[in-house]
């Protein structure tokens, strides 16, 4: 196969798995392993940056964040200022340097200031704050790369890989390293071939040559990940002799996609060459790993998953998923066979008002019916079987993970989570304030440690759109429909109801509407409930269900008359005032000019 025909077999897996590959690339981009071109510049060109006034500075980074909430401290506080003062801004000035992107992997300057503010008025020493806060920033920062992006890198091509070949794709399959038992040897593997390529880039014309001959590493893990780093590095640098000039030369044909990207904000990267170059170097590996079987490579041996680029023939699929274990009833009357109004309630929104002995037996029902639907795709060739994956590491490769996002959620489920996420939701706006003004601010109108509409948000996801669950795309798209409705309605309720304050303003935000909703927004939110739904909710009523039905029902009552005393007495009196009610801005402007 040359490189037309791969680049026009590419084409064809993004049209079967548009949707998809979007998704695997834009995660990428946001977890900055991959593709974080685009979103730079989408931000540049999509920013909806309001003008300002000439002279006043709007670029500053931790180092000048950290002075001006120095100097709002000091003017509460007067004292003379210490040497360390200006030490510490100039030590986290960063945006030059190779360092400086470690400490962004984890938080923003803003986030950085935060911390050091806080560390230092604990330990009131300067030095011994910025040793606590770069120790743990550096540790945080090397859990996540490893155990985070890392591990995404392998998965993604996983990903990839199984969609080359099979029509039906699951994004369940990120997970194949954890099933397979081996993320820690993944990790561990990546994170040798880094500080390879990192000690390689030390001779510059090292580093481009090994750039090359490392580059089919996470493919290898992907189809074999019980390989170690040695392993897997060594067989790279094997398959890759004669084919380093060609991967170069081959990434260069995709030189005037990147400036198409550049003249389209970065859209066309996202929406399209992203999903395709990621799906053409799928069709490279293959082609790489098929020379490098026929010229006998030492170690190839050990990549046996053919079923990744070949499909399994049918006497093999028979015998893997017999037609007895294919066929299964849709889930929906296994509780009884009510038909009354609590059963409307379970199948149209997901409440349930069951007994734990019958929810538990639709959940079995529906793991049921989720292998035998996942038994049809695979037996026929569909998608990817998993039961004849040679992956050696896995003792349970047979069995399907339940789908526990399908559940039903009790009454008492629900308050509990609205509680939560409400509470959840206060802390992180609290986070925000502490970030942009340095001080704690109780957000939210309401007096207690909740924001209704982070609880109102998620809970009426998991019910308006239970029906939707079986699909994502369809469930991710209208939960940011039904948050931007939500939150519409309550800036706009609030603000008539107290006389014209507001609470938060989206004024100058990309695609605003009135300052109550904006585009930016509305897609985290649309990632969050696709994460409360598919992740969170299920987890958390996992752990409400070993909770004695009395204790649960006692815990929601109680906090729930808590909420709406709060609700009643915040009605009459609202939380109001700076850092709540009041914009900020105009200080942090003042001390920018």
């Amino acid at each position: 196969m040359n490189r037309r025909e791969m680049k026009r077999s590419a084409k064809q897996v993004v049209k079967r798995h548009w949707l998809a590959l979007v998704c695997l690339c834009l995660a990428a981009a946001l977890l900055g392993t991959e593709f974080t071109q685009s979103l730079t510049l989408v931000r540049m060109g999509l920013g909806g940056e309001e003008p300002v006034e000439e002279g006043v500075r709007t670029d500053f980074g931790s180092a000048d964040l950290y002075e001006i909430l120095v100097d709002s401290y000091q003017e509460k506080n007067p004292q003379p200022p210490t040497p360390a003062d200006g030490f510490l801004g100039q030590v986290f000035g960063r945006t030059r340097g190779v360092l400086a992107g470690v400490v962004n992997m984890v938080a923003s300057g803003k986030a950085v200031t935060t911390a050091l503010m806080g560390i230092r008025s604990v330990t009131r020493s300067d030095d011994l704050a910025v040793a606590v806060f770069i120790g743990l920033s550096m540790l945080l920062s090397l859990l996540f790369w490893l155990f985070g992006k890392e591990i995404y890198v392998v998965a993604l091509r996983r990903v990839v890989l199984e969609g080359e070949e099979y029509e039906k794709l699951s994004l369940s399959r990120l997970t194949f390293p954890w099933r397979e038992g081996r993320w820690k040897r993944v990790a561990g593997a990546m994170l040798r071939c880094t500080v390879y390529q990192f000690l390689w880039w030390c001779t510059l014309i090292g580093g481009i040559i090994k750039q090359y001959s490392y580059y089919l590493v996470p493919y290898i893990l992907a189809e074999n990940p019980a390989l170690t780093g040695r392993e897997a590095i060594t067989l790279s640098r094997r398959m890759m002799k004669g084919h380093k000039w060609q991967c170069f030369v081959w990434k260069l044909t995709f030189l005037g996609w990147a400036l198409l990207a550049a003249l389209t904000f970065g859209l066309s990267q996202l929406l399209f060459s992203g999903p395709y170059e990621a799906a053409f170097f799928g069709r490279y590996y293959a082609y790489v790993r098929a020379d490098a079987k026929a010229r006998g490579v030492p170690g190839v041996e050990k990549l046996t998953d053919d079923c990744l680029f070949e499909k399994a023939s049918k006497e093999a699929l028979d015998a893997a998923y017999p037609l007895s274990a294919q066929c299964a009833d849709k889930p929906g009357d296994f509780i009884s066979q009510d038909k009354g109004f609590r059963h409307f309630l379970a199948a149209n929104f997901g409440i349930s008002f069951y007994s734990r002995a019958q929810e538990a037996e639709y959940d079995a029902a529906v793991a049921a019916w989720s292998a035998g639907q996942a038994g049809k795709d695979m037996g026929s060739g569909l998608a990817y079987p998993v039961k004849l994956c040679p992956a050696p590491t896995k003792a349970h490769k047979d069995t399907i993970p339940q789908v526990k996002y399908l559940r039903h959620y009790s009454v008492y489920s629900l308050v509990l989570m609205f509680l939560l996420f409400a509470f959840v939701g206060w802390l992180w706006e609290v986070a925000i304030g502490l970030v942009q003004g340095g001080v704690f601010v109780n957000r939210g109108v309401l007096h207690g440690p909740w924001l209704p509409i982070y609880g109102t948000g998620a809970t009426m996801i998991l019910v308006v759109l239970a029906r939707f669950r079986k699909k994502p795309a369809a469930e991710f798209f209208l939960a940011i429909v039904l948050s931007g409705a939500v939150e519409y309605f309550t800036s706009w309720y609030l603000e008539m109801m107290h006389g014209g304050m507001r609470w938060w303003d989206y004024t100058g935000y990309f695609l605003n509407l009135n300052g109550r909703i904006c585009a930016e927004g509305l897609l985290v939110f649309g990632v969050a409930g696709a994460a409360v739904v598919y992740f969170l909710a299920p987890a958390i009523d996992g752990v409400i269900r070993r909770i004695k039905p009395a204790v649960a029902i006692t815990l929601a009552a109680v906090l729930l008359a808590v909420f709406l005393a709060d609700n009643a007495y915040s009605s009459i009196h609202p939380n109001a005032g700076p850092g709540v009610t009041d914009v900020t801005a105009a200080y942090i402007e003042k001390r920018t000019r």
